[in-house]
């Protein structure tokens, strides 16, 4: 298991209902570790996107836990079933087809 890392920040500016404008910083936190289910190893995610005023208080926190093992079956079940067209097998590691990200990221 890899250690958290910051993978992103931004300001959100916002409009309040009375008008005011308000600065958030928002922090992405990723996680990743080696997950094996039904037999196939692949690289799982987990991590955080937080809110945070402009004093660095918390306003939100939405996470995905990287040691959910519910989460790591859905993923498993998904590579084997209606993904697998997204999924390749390299040295018994599932990884993502390597063309279709290249098109992905292309394209934003």
């Amino acid at each position: 298991m890899t250690l958290p890392s910051g993978s992103n920040i931004a300001i959100a500016r916002r409009v309040g209902l009375d008008q005011t404008i308000t600065n958030d910083l928002v922090a992405e936190i990723v996680q990743r570790r080696r997950a094996t289910s039904n037999g196939q190893s692949f690289d799982f995610f987990g991590g955080a996107t937080i809110i945070m005023d402009y004093e660095g208080k918390v306003r939100f926190a939405v996470r995905k836990r990287v040691n959910n093992n519910a989460r790591v079956h859905m993923q498993a079940d998904f590579i084997a079933g209606t993904g697998a067209a997204f999924w390749e097998s390299a040295d018994s590691m599932a990884k993502p087809v390597e063309a279709m990200m290249q098109a992905l990221c292309a394209s934003q």
